[in-house]
């Protein structure tokens, strides 16, 4: 250990950059028109502007749809929000849906995306090749049109694949959080705590150099809410080093209507304004490895 105490707190907060959800919303991009800009509102007032990671929502059949100009789901101004992000000093990273389009020729309907009968969600765990082939194409696109490298991932759904490792680590990237928590009782000590799961499908082989950074929660409103701030709180009265990875959806900040979620921006600033009145560090992805190598002396 160097200059990082044990004792220290961390939270690491990322957003899942997608479409609003065509089951149950009546717009397609007011995610993106009044969600990520009530984001960065949040984020300003909060004080941790340029600590979080925007992670972009790719397929294998459209890229990154919002980007798409052939998409039913392209937001003409993508653009426009991509340099707002990169001005504001965050990071991009990957949010692939490993399931695989079955027929090229298959439309794009709401029905499909809401139910995904048309995709196949077993090809993650027998085909190596089209796991790298999806986040190789991922990792291209997002360089092409962020102009930057994504730093992490996180899997649709958190649906993890035993190949995953080895098609980040091809493509330059070193940190992914694509494990979720399953027992509200186990806490994160450090990131890489959580590598052995004893789920079959989040195990991870001793040689990788990805770093995990499992999701310990994910931010919404009602009774989950309640339980997730008890959880934390319980969780920051530990006398040993912790990260936490908490994530939100853009489209959260707005209403299935299309209009701003008042109640869930109150709720993500009362959260992030309780972790900093415990004293909690937020941490980019980047930063979160960082400190985790610098605290375990291990080389990057």
């Amino acid at each position: 250990m160097n200059k990082h105490k044990l004792n220290n707190k961390y939270v690491i907060l990322s957003i899942d950059t997608e479409h609003d959800p065509l089951d149950q919303y009546t717009s397609l991009t007011a995610g993106f028109s009044i969600g990520i800009p009530r984001l960065f509102q949040v984020f300003d007032d909060t004080q941790i502007s340029g600590k979080v990671c925007w992670l972009l929502e790719y397929n294998i059949k459209e890229g990154i749809p919002l980007a798409n100009v052939n998409s039913p789901l392209f937001y003409t101004d993508f653009d426009n929000l991509v340099a707002q992000i990169k001005n504001r000093g965050e990071q991009f990273g990957l949010h692939p849906c490993l399931d695989d389009w079955i027929g090229e020729q298959t439309q794009l309907t709401s029905s499909s995306y809401s139910v995904r009968g048309n995709w196949d969600g077993t090809r993650r765990y027998k085909d190596a090749k089209f796991v790298s082939d999806v986040i190789s194409s991922a990792t291209k696109e997002v360089k092409q049109i962020c102009g930057v490298n994504p730093v992490g991932c996180r899997t649709d759904g958190c649906l993890y694949t035993p190949y995953l490792p080895n098609a980040l680590k091809n493509n330059g990237i070193f940190i992914d959080s694509s494990v979720r928590k399953s027992q509200p009782w186990q806490y994160v000590v450090s990131p890489n705590a959580y590598y052995y799961n004893k789920d079959k499908y989040h195990k991870v082989p001793l040689s990788t150099t990805v770093m995990e950074i499992p999701a310990t929660g994910y931010i919404c409103t009602g009774i989950k809410n309640h339980m997730l701030r008890v959880r934390t709180w319980l969780s920051l009265k530990q006398a040993k080093p912790l990260f936490l990875s908490f994530y939100i959806h853009n489209w959260q900040a707005v209403k299935p209507n299309g209009k701003a979620d008042v109640v869930f921006i109150q709720v993500l600033t009362s959260f992030i304004k309780l972790l900093r009145n415990n004293g909690v560090q937020f941490v980019s992805w980047i930063d979160a490895k960082s400190i985790y190598n610098d605290m375990y002396n291990i080389d990057s």
